[in-house]
């Protein structure tokens, strides 16, 4: 499980602006005891936010990938 806080805190590390639509996935995954996939956060967060991209969230996912923490969102 991570905060919210260490999944914004870590975008910013990797020099990833904090857009809202990056702001909500880290929501979402925040104290989340499931893994998600891409996917599914795409669909729960177009309705809120329909210029999200599938892209979008996978760049996001990108930095916890590198740094080990690729079992935040499941393999599609």
């Amino acid at each position: 499980m991570y905060s919210e806080t260490s999944l914004i805190e870590s975008l910013r590390q990797a020099g990833l602006r904090l857009t809202p639509q990056r702001s909500a996935i880290c929501h979402l995954l925040a104290d989340n005891d499931t893994h998600p996939s891409a996917q599914i956060l795409f669909e729960q967060l177009r309705p809120t936010y329909p210029s999200l991209s599938l892209t979008t969230v996978y760049n996001t996912w990108k930095p916890w990938k590198a740094w080990g923490q690729s079992t935040i969102l499941a393999p599609m």
